[in-house]
């Protein structure tokens, strides 16, 4: 990918709080001509280097949630994690270091069998699945910004009833949010006011959100990793606040499983990552394991497969660097 500068990274930064600005909000907030921040935007897209949504959301109430860590075949961590990331029910996926070389957010509807989800429909099907510790997740207390509008999920995901063409047009903008209402308009066969009525209804009243995924290392981000802690009850929550203060904790949840807190950190140096390790997780009370796993390769976030795991595949870097000796 070629280097970006500031005005690539304050386009990314604005889509992050908004990623159906309007080009003309865009080109203000960027202090750059709306032709200049088209096509600088464009490219960024095209270099998988961002990708926006528009997704549904539903009651949080009427759904569980599962952390599944699976234990892989040698070699075949990214094919299980493509598959798993393919799946409607799949709210983050990643090949990780450690035992067990993919963790994934499953999203089960509450009434619904989970053993079947797990051990049938995941585990079962996939000969490159050796085993899976699933743990359930009791409580979020942080979330990324952009999903604390409800809670999204998958159009294909059936948790509520959703209005006549809603599914559909909510399909289009869940595959590329940022589609002109013209342009959604002709994929559904839907005339373009109503369209445009329909979206500006559903993210006015919160039935559905604009979720954006950006390629960390774009803004500077090189260390995404999984810490998992082991918890005495009484300090679960005062460890659990101090954590969630560092604006290099990108997510953290309490889980009843093998361990009692999952934490996911976004961080830009190794020097950001050794001070809340030292400063934070090693100065709380009450922590009495940890284990890390570096996360290789997202493939997935907030219901949206990462573009930027698509733009160069293992087998054409592979071919590539053969070539060149």
């Amino acid at each position: 990918m070629r280097a970006l500068d500031d005005i690539d990274r304050r386009i990314l930064e604005t889509l992050q709080e908004d990623g159906r600005v309007a080009w003309a909000t865009l080109a203000r907030t960027v202090d750059v001509p709306e032709s200049t921040a088209y096509r600088r935007t464009s490219a960024l897209f095209e270099e998988g280097r961002v990708r926006v949504g528009v997704l549904p959301t539903a009651p949080s109430e009427g759904v569980r949630l599962y952390e599944l860590r699976l234990r892989c075949r040698p070699g075949r961590q990214r094919d299980v994690a493509r598959a798993l990331a393919a799946r409607s029910d799949t709210r983050w996926v990643a090949v990780v270091t450690g035992e067990y070389g993919v963790a994934a957010e499953l999203v089960v509807p509450v009434g619904a069998d989970v053993a079947a989800v797990i051990f049938d429909d995941i585990e079962q099907r996939d000969d490159n699945i050796l085993g899976s510790q699933p743990s359930m997740l009791l409580h979020t207390f942080k979330l990324p910004s952009n999903l604390m509008r409800g809670f999204v999920y998958d159009p294909d995901l059936e948790l509520k009833e959703l209005a006549d063409g809603e599914r559909a047009l909510l399909g289009v903008l869940g595959e590329d949010g940022r589609r002109s209402y013209a342009a959604v308009a002709g994929e559904v066969g839907i005339n373009e006011s109503t369209i445009r009525r329909r979206v500006r209804t559903l993210l006015k009243t919160g039935r559905a959100s604009v979720v954006t995924v950006v390629h960390p290392p774009s803004l500077g981000i090189e260390h995404e990793a999984i810490i998992r802690l082991d918890v005495l009850p009484e300090h679960l929550g005062s460890v659990a606040r101090q954590l969630a203060k560092h604006p290099g904790v990108h997510y953290l949840a309490a889980t009843f499983g093998e361990t009692a807190l999952v934490c996911e950190i976004l961080m830009r140096t190794p020097g950001e990552t050794y001070e809340l390790i030292s400063e934070v997780i090693g100065k709380a009370r009450g922590i009495t394991r940890m284990t890390v796993e570096v996360e290789l390769i997202v493939m997935k976030r907030a219901f949206l497969t990462t573009p930027w795991t698509r733009q160069a595949p293992l087998e054409l870097a592979s071919a590539a660097g053969a070539a060149g000796g």
